[in-house]
Formats: structure tokens, C-alpha cells, sequence
């Protein structure tokens, strides 16, 4: 019985110490056939989900094969599948970019890639023009110059360019949201800003100097109301004084002079008053056409409230293009 206990434990000893030999080799070699065993099966996964047009979720699948087992091919599957969504071509073209990262002109699928890739870029890439009447119009994109017409011409990825900047000297800056379409080949359009247009200092001032003018002819009416009223009162005086004079008898000498006196000052004063009522006249009169002048004349600058900037589409070159091939059609 003793004998037996010694060999089982002799037994178990050497099994052991095997065991402890070969567990880090085999660890290791289990652990490689687990990550391939994983990896086959997204790829397995992400090639089905391909057939059932499932692009997006497809991709997820080989990416993620991808980081358990980095493959070149791998990359290739992705950046082929991204051409199938219409909406990705930024992601399409980071792909295509990774893929030359890994695959060199010996990789085997470097010429496919290079079809595939221009076809991807054709898709993606639209021309995009600006013409425009505004001279010296300049366009920008977050600080970037684009270009200065008459010539402007910026070849961009197919996506949305929120806050695309149209400015000049002399002009009113304009922006506005630019957004590119997978297929679009090229876009031009024609731009059109407002000037700014500063009122003159009449047509600044055209309440107060209308107003002013106004009131300043309706003084001088005034004025020459109350010398037409002057003048008559001299008249009626001249003619009283006149009677007076008359009645008087060739010994009243004294008094006929003193008379005389007051007749002649009264015909002055009318006299004056005729003329003060001219010239009160003549100033309502010029006044007040000076003031219909400023009221109703138009403005110096014609400030057009309906006047606003325009960007308007003048061609499109539409491409349509497949992993198979390619066209071109135009458009107005």
C-alpha cells in the first residue's frame, strides 16, 4: 500500500512538473487561436451584414477584427465598404489614406486600391467656383482664403461648410452655409454684395433742416403780415395829418410845421414798411420753398431696404459614380 502512494505521488509529481514546463508555450498558442477564432468570426459577421447592405454595422464588425488581428486587408474591406455610404466621404477618404499607410506599391492590393481610390475621390471631391460683379470679392472658410475673383476655384471634400465668408472693400460681408454633395463633380456660384452707402448730411439731417427752414418762413410771413399792417397805419396817419394840415390858416406856422414833421415821418415809416414787407416776403417765399425743397427732394444715397446679397448657383457638373465606373452629365 505504501509502495502504490509512492508511485502515485511519484507519478503526479513528474506530470507536474511537465505541465509546469509547457503552460506559458500553450497559454500562448491558446490565447493567438482565440483572438483568430474571434477575429474570423467579425469578419464573418461584417461579410453578412455587407450582402444585407448593412454597411455602417459591417464596417464596425472588421474594425474590430482589425484591432484583435491587424490585417491589411482588413483596411482594404473598409475603405471599399465606406464607398458604399453617400454620406462619408471624409470617413471614405481617411480610410483610403490608412490603407496606404500599411500597403506599399509590393502589397498585392495596391493597384485595386489606387481604381478604387480614384473612382472614392471622384465622388467625393466637388470643384467649387465663385464668380461675382463685386469687385475685389474674396472668399474664406474659419480663416482660411479661399481665393479673390475673378478667380476662385477651391477643390473640397463633398460636406457642409457652414459659415462660408464673402467679403470686399466698399461692401457689406456675407456669409453663408455652403454644403458639397457626394457626386456634385463641381459647383459655381455667382455672388453678389451690398455696397455700403452712407446718407448725406442733408439727407442725415432732412427732419431738422426741413423744420428749421419751415418754421423760419413761417416767421418771416409773420414779419411781413405785420409790416403790411405797419404800412397801412402810417398811410391812415399821413392822411389824417394831411386833413389837419389843411384846416390850418396861413398864421398857424407853428403849428403847420410840426404837422409837416409828423406827415413826413408817417410816410417814411410807410415807406419802410413796404419795403421790411418785401423783404418778409421774398424770405417766407424763398424759406418756405427751401423747406418743400428738403422735404420732398430724393435722397442723396438711395438706401434700398430690399437690397440684400445673393449667392446663386450658375452651373453644376453632376458625377455619378460607382465601385464599377463612372459619368458626368450638366446641369443648369
Amino acid at each position: 500500500m505504501t509502495l502504490r502512494v509512492q508511485l502515485l505521488t511519484s507519478l503526479l509529481v513528474f506530470t507536474s512538473q511537465i505541465y509546469a514546463v509547457r503552460t506559458p508555450q500553450a497559454y500562448a498558442e491558446q490565447s493567438q487561436q482565440t483572438k483568430l477564432a474571434k477575429a474570423q468570426r467579425l469578419i464573418e459577421e461584417g461579410s453578412e451584414l455587407f450582402r444585407q447592405k448593412e454597411y455602417k454595422r459591417g464596417i464596425l464588425a472588421y474594425e474590430e477584427a482589425h484591432r484583435i488581428i491587424p490585417d491589411v486587408k482588413n483596411l482594404f474591406v473598409i475603405a471599399t465598404a465606406y464607398g458604399y455610404l453617400p454620406d462619408q466621404c471624409r470617413a471614405t477618404l481617411d480610410a483610403w489614406g490608412g490603407f496606404f499607410k500599411r500597403c506599399n506599391r509590393a502589397c498585392k492590393y495596391h493597384q485595386s486600391a489606387l481604381e478604387r481610390y480614384e473612382q472614392q475621390r471622384a465622388r467625393c471631391y466637388v470643384t467649387f467656383k465663385v464668380s461675382s460683379p463685386t469687385p475685389g470679392l474674396t472668399v474664406s472658410y474659419q480663416g482660411d482664403r479661399w481665393g479673390e475673383t475673378p478667380k476662385v476655384t477651391k477643390e473640397l471634400i463633398a460636406d457642409s461648410y457652414p459659415g462660408v465668408t464673402f467679403s470686399a472693400p466698399g461692401f457689406h460681408t456675407y456669409s453663408e452655409d455652403v454644403t458639397l454633395k457626394p457626386e456634385q463633380g463641381s459647383l459655381e456660384v455667382s455672388v453678389s454684395l451690398v455696397p455700403i452707402l452712407t446718407p448725406s448730411l442733408l439727407d442725415r439731417h432732412r427732419v431738422t433742416l426741413g423744420s428749421l427752414s419751415g418754421l423760419s418762413a413761417l416767421g418771416a410771413t409773420l414779419f411781413a403780415l405785420n409790416q403790411v399792417a405797419t404800412y397801412n397805419d402810417s398811410l391812415e396817419g399821413a392822411k389824417r395829418v394831411q386833413l389837419d394840415v389843411a384846416k390850418l390858416s396861413a398864421q398857424q406856422t407853428t403849428s403847420y410845421n410840426a404837422l409837416r414833421l409828423e406827415y413826413q415821418q408817417l410816410k417814411t415809416e410807410a415807406s419802410a414798411a413796404r419795403s421790411m414787407f418785401w423783404i418778409g416776403a421774398g424770405s417766407a417765399l424763398v424759406l418756405g420753398s427751401l423747406s418743400a425743397w428738403i422735404w420732398f427732394k430724393e435722397p442723396d444715397v438711395a438706401l434700398d431696404p430690399d437690397l440684400k446679397p445673393s449667392v446663386t448657383p450658375v452651373t453644376r457638373l453632376r458625377w455619378s459614380v460607382t465601385p464599377w465606373g463612372a459619368g458626368a452629365s450638366l446641369s443648369f
